[in-house]
């Protein structure tokens, strides 16, 4: 039965997100827009059910976006709740000049690269922000649907599920940059993560139960075959449903197609028995804003996800897990994620995002590489990363290439233990943890080992916690061993540190970089710094090493500290364990509270010690101890 189908859209756009720079106020009449919906066309869907019918209204707040003849992009907002609303402008150029383009929600004109988004937003019973187009000579707009509309009509006879997202793979892209033709969005994107789109049910989720639940999904019109449907619930159960080889969904512009489906198997992915929720391969695609929990093993498979998912790691094994943006690991059990030449765990290079990693105190993760591997979690340089809780490995065996345990744009670690170890390359090593902007570390224990240990673009700095750094020595290697190293800032405040330097370097500063360091300043914790650890050279214990040609900042010791013991490297040329590594280095103004106390050995001149105390006792045992990272393997 065929009935005539008017679409609801319903927004929730905020203006302020939109906002773009206003330009000056000019001498004239601001335009008032008028902006009404064509009536969608007839549709009938594909289980024979009645359709039923929609008003069309605006809502207070909704938002476009126009542009005008002259390239001025505005934001027009409207308090209207009917089908005509008055646009008047909110942010943004003021448009003056005919013709005018309109997209509405203003959100999908993305800097002037109209873009359909890859996550949508779940509203009981309608469909949120359906995208929009119009074009005029005048201020009447006549909007048409850029899409159609999907409706998944679905139900479980599984007790107490709820729906945490849906999502859509097909033969053809969902999503992405678009063009408009025949008043329809033809997208333009080449990325393969825009054969995906998700709808976001909220961390609450959306309850299914025997009686069918409707979830509606706005897509570019096009003939659709090799259709996914992935549904994912708050626990992380997870069930796909493929479309048949031979069938095809059709979707229509501005109408909407029904599909009608049962999820009587939601399970946790068993990696071991793929069949279910993969059709290729040892290859699993979730995309984006997936909440899917993984168990079992095989060494073959690999993971990804889009962004902003969720994956839980319950004694899981498998060869690679990578996602297209942001994305949070949760750990229980013992999980590995091992390849012998690639990159194991990282965010595709191309998609600036962060790797949250969270787990209770027994749970593990070991990520591990090898052969022309260049690291084994990370990313170039685009990923944020942060360590809430777990124990977690990021470890190369032998790599033929130059080696990291940990390459980021940043690194936050607040709780867990966190090894990260470059390992053995036959070429030079790079550090234990390699990042291009800051680390901060605020608690849990810290493990790092390579030609350096801690090395940032950025800060460094360390509030709490337990860690470890050592710069260690390879045949191949060039250049600095130091254990903390930054062209930054280093602060300690807190914590437990112990850094190790290996030939000719400090402990904490740098060996022979010709860059200029930042400052070195120790106001709280317990710190052991030991300069040249390992074979011969010239080094401080902190501050500079044998062929520093940069200039280090100022170097601060006191007045909150527990103890603070810098040891210099072994050669007797070594200037002094604070300071200058080597004469013709160069630091700032080094300089220790008057309050502290100083105990300076001269027992042996190749192994001069100061230790700094406070002057009132505070019960501190004389010992300083190694915390290395045997402490990872304690409860």
């Amino acid at each position: 039965m065929k009935r005539v189908i008017i679409i609801a859209f319903v927004t929730l756009l905020s203006v302020a997100s939109c906002e773009l720079e206003i330009s000056p106020s000019v001498n004239h009449q601001a335009l008032v827009f008028t902006a009404s919906v064509d009536k969608p066309v007839t549709k009938t869907s594909l289980d024979g059910d009645d359709l039923s019918g929609y008003s069309v209204n605006w809502s207070n707040g909704d938002a476009i976006a126009i542009v005008d003849g002259a390239a001025h992009v505005g934001i027009y907002s409207t308090t209207s709740t009917s089908s005509s609303g008055t646009f008047t402008h909110s942010s943004g150029d003021e448009v003056t000049t005919a013709d005018y383009e309109a997209y509405y929600p203003a959100s999908i004109y993305n800097g002037g690269i109209p873009t359909l988004p890859d996550v949508q937003r779940y509203t009981p019973g309608n469909i949120a922000e359906a995208p929009m187009y119009a074009s005029s000579s005048t201020t009447d707009l006549q909007f048409k649907n850029l899409c159609g509309i999907l409706r998944l009509n679905i139900s479980t006879s599984m007790a107490s599920q709820k729906v945490r997202s849906i999502g859509l793979f097909a033969n053809q892209k969902l999503s992405g940059t678009f063009s408009v033709e025949s008043d329809a969005a033809v997208i333009s994107s080449s990325f393969d993560k825009d054969n995906f789109v998700s709808l976001d049910c909220g961390e609450e989720g959306v309850n299914i139960s025997s009686t069918p639940t409707s979830f509606y999904f706005s897509l570019p019109p096009g003939d659709y075959t090799n259709l996914q449907i992935g549904l994912y619930t708050t626990e992380g159960l997870t069930q796909i449903k493929f479309l048949k080889s031979d069938k095809t969904v059709v979707i229509e512009r501005s109408a909407i197609t029904d599909i009608s489906l049962s999820y009587n198997s939601l399970a946790v992915v068993n990696l071991a028995s793929p069949s279910p929720w993969s059709s290729t391969p040892n290859n699993f695609w979730f995309g984006p804003l997936s909440y899917v929990k993984l168990t079992g093993s095989n060494s073959d498979h690999v993971v990804r996800v889009g962004h902003n998912s969720t994956v839980l790691l319950d004694n899981a094994t498998l060869k690679r897990l990578y996602s297209f943006g942001d994305m949070t690991v949760v750990l229980s059990g013992n999980n590995t994620i091992a390849i012998e030449d690639g990159k194991p765990f990282y965010v595709a290079d191309a998609y600036p995002g962060n790797i949250t990693i969270r787990g209770d105190k027994l749970a593990t993760l070991l990520s591990q590489t090898g052969g022309r591997s260049t690291y084994s979690m990370g990313s170039a340089g685009t990923l944020d990363v942060l360590i809430e809780g777990g124990r977690i490995t990021a470890q190369q065996c032998y790599s033929e290439q130059i080696s990291t345990g940990l390459y980021a744009r940043s690194l936050t670690v607040t709780g867990g233990k966190f090894k990260a170890d470059a390992g053995w390359s036959s070429k030079d090593l790079h550090p234990g943890v390699q990042v291009s902007g800051d680390i901060l570390i605020t608690g849990g224990i810290v493990y790092a080992e390579g030609k350096n240990g801690l090395n940032a673009g950025g800060n460094i700095t360390i509030t709490g916690g337990n860690v470890t750094a050592w710069g260690r020595n390879n045949e191949y290697n060039t250049g600095d061993y130091t254990g903390i190293t930054a062209l930054g800032n280093v602060l300690i405040s807190g914590g437990t540190v112990l850094a190790k330097g290996g030939p000719g370097s400090p402990a904490i500063g740098i060996r022979n970089r010709a860059e200029s360091c930042g400052n070195i300043t120790i106001t709280g914790g317990t710190v052991t710094a030991i300069g040249a650890t390992e074979g011969t050279g010239i080094a401080a214990a902190i501050g500079t090493g044998s062929y520093a040609s940069g200039v280090c900042g100022n170097i601060t010791i006191g007045p909150r500290i527990t103890r603070v013991v810098a040891r210099k490297g072994p050669s007797t040329d070594a200037v002094e364990p604070v300071g200058r590594g080597i004469y013709t280095s160069t630091v700032g103004l080094v300089s220790f509270d008057p309050s502290l106390n100083m105990d300076v050995s001269t027992v042996n001149v190749s192994n001069d010690t100061w230790t700094f105390t406070p002057s009132e006792d505070q019960g501190i045992p004389n010992e300083t101890g190694d915390y290395d990272y045997h402490d990872l393997d304690e409860d």
